[in-house]
């Protein structure tokens, strides 16, 4: 049981590793990032069942007048109604352009996003502790 939990609590680090340095791309996108306008090219999905995520392929041109075709994954709840073709804004970092987010009206504020993460993650922590207590 104890093997469980430290494969519980490792995981539940790294999660919460992931979510915040998500966090702070997403963060750093949004105040020093360039908005451009753009298109979805298609969807992508991968994994099957409750494990599926579903990432946009998406296409930019910079500033620069580049054309950048990137898959991202943040901020997608923002366009999950939207289908291959339609127009997008997008928000990029001018130093490596394909780091880029969906910069259309987010479902929850980013900080609230990743307060919930959190706190999920250490819900299912505490969980497993006291499960383990429990059957000690």
């Amino acid at each position: 049981m104890v093997i469980v939990l430290c494969i519980l609590t490792y995981v539940v680090g790294l999660s919460i590793y992931n979510a915040v340095q998500t966090y702070g791309i997403q963060n750093r996108l949004l105040t020093d990032g360039i908005s451009a306008a753009g298109h979805l090219v298609n969807w992508q999905v991968s994994g099957s069942g409750r494990s599926r995520q579903r990432k946009a392929l998406v296409e930019f041109r910079t500033a620069a007048d580049e054309v950048i075709q990137t898959v991202t994954d943040m901020n997608t709840s923002a366009i999950l109604g939207f289908s291959a073709g339609d127009s997008l804004h997008v928000r990029y970092n001018p130093s490596n352009p394909s780091e880029c987010s969906i910069d259309e009206p987010m479902l929850l504020p980013l900080w609230l996003k990743l307060t919930l993460l959190i706190l999920a993650w250490l819900t299912l922590l505490i969980g497993g502790c006291i499960v383990t207590w429990q059957n000690w």
